[in-house]
């Protein structure tokens, strides 16, 4: 999803591959950006869904653009790209998204619990989904918020999530705590139970976790094994284990739904953006455009005329292809009515610098803002 919105947002083209306009707010922010995106080692694409199979690189500039027909096809081509993501899709396929991913995610489960954590195996399908594998610190919670005693902190072993129903067709969802114990719980306080998948699950009872209709979503267990019956999962003894009530995933989105899952850290003492450093000429470069700036604000009148001058006969000498400073400096006289004879100087410099630039600086536009090419 971030590479549709890179790819449109902020570096989309509208119109076609051979005739476009820019409008993504990367390309309009950057005037080096807007000044590279027409060479023609930078590809035109004709946008469509599979845009988001390409990745980008924040730090370059980019090899290729994708070209909207207009701006409905945005619309369109979102439309065709929603029911693909991993959180749309949903079931075992997210799952499966969310293991490949490695990363922490967040698991929703039919029994209304949801599993924040690496996901390290999805077995089974969206007709026979198996077991999910949680590695290392994960945590169990309901409607976006962790459970109390089932925090990473307190759950840094990792997780098994049995999934599906019963070997004798049991579900376990929807269940009250009555029911649970009449049915699983037996006379010695042990629960013994056999999954479709193979899983077997025997461990002291120790209580269940009610949602707002008093139904379990969560068996909290203490001693016990867990074994799979061809061996598919390696046999596991534990002193607690943490029973999450679900026959399949629901959807999985990326990140904790909870931010408390995370460690609370110290804020860093390193302070950002770092003060920038210019070279010489910079430097002198940026004073001109500070000395232009104040004296537009100043609003000096005919007293400015003189360091305008000033500031153009510097321009000239050290700066000859600059022509933002020439524009900033022709709108200035504009703005005070100053300055005719200098006003045509700026004006033919920037009309030369305009063919020189081969037009791909926005020199023209910025003219016919200030109104001196009306007509022509």
């Amino acid at each position: 999803l971030s590479r549709l919105y890179w790819w449109t947002a902020e570096y989309g083209l509208v119109g076609s591959v051979n005739n476009y306009k820019l409008y993504g707010a990367g390309l309009l922010s950057s005037l080096s950006e807007s000044h590279f995106c027409h060479e023609p080692r930078v590809r035109k694409i004709a946008l469509t869904k599979e845009c988001v199979d390409v990745s980008y690189d924040i730090t370059r500039p980019q090899p290729q653009l994708f070209v909207a027909k207009d701006f409905e096809q945005l619309n369109q081509v979102l439309d065709q790209v929603e029911p693909e993501l991993a959180y749309w899709a949903g079931g075992m396929y997210a799952a499966g998204v969310a293991t490949r991913s490695q990363e922490v995610a967040t698991v929703e489960l039919d029994g209304g619990t949801q599993v924040i954590g690496i996901v390290d195996q999805a077995a089974g399908t969206s007709d026979e989904p198996r077991w999910l594998v949680f590695r290392g610190p994960c945590g169990i919670g309901s409607k976006d918020g962790l459970l109390e005693g089932f925090r990473p902190e307190q759950r840094s072993e990792g997780l098994i999530v049995p999934l599906g129903r019963l070997a004798d067709g049991t579900s376990l969802a929807g269940l009250s705590e009555p029911e649970l114990r009449k049915r699983l719980v037996g006379a010695d306080g042990r629960v013994s139970l056999r999954y479709r998948s193979g899983l077997e699950l025997t461990a002291d009872y120790r209580r269940a976790v009610l949602d707002a209709q008093r139904k379990v979503i969560l068996v909290s267990l203490g001693s016990g094994v867990l074994t799979h019956n061809q061996g598919e999962l390696a046999p596991a003894s534990f002193e607690r284990f943490d029973l999450v009530v679900a026959e399949q995933p629901l959807r999985a989105r990326a990140g904790a739904a909870d931010p408390m899952f995370f460690s609370p850290t110290e804020f860093s003492t390193e302070q950002v953006p770092r003060p920038r450093e210019f070279a010489g000429s910079k430097q002198r470069l940026l004073r001109l455009y500070e000395q232009t700036d104040e004296l537009v604000h100043k609003a000096l009148g005919s007293q400015a005329l003189g360091v305008f001058e000033n500031v153009y006969q510097e321009l000239a000498r050290a700066f000859p292809d600059e022509w933002l400073l020439r524009w900033n400096l022709l709108e200035g006289l504009l703005k005070l009515d100053l300055g005719g004879g200098l006003r045509e100087t700026l004006h033919r410099e920037l009309m030369e610098l305009e063919i020189r630039f081969d037009h791909r600086e926005p020199i023209a536009s910025g003219l016919r803002y200030l109104g001196l090419l009306a007509g022509g």
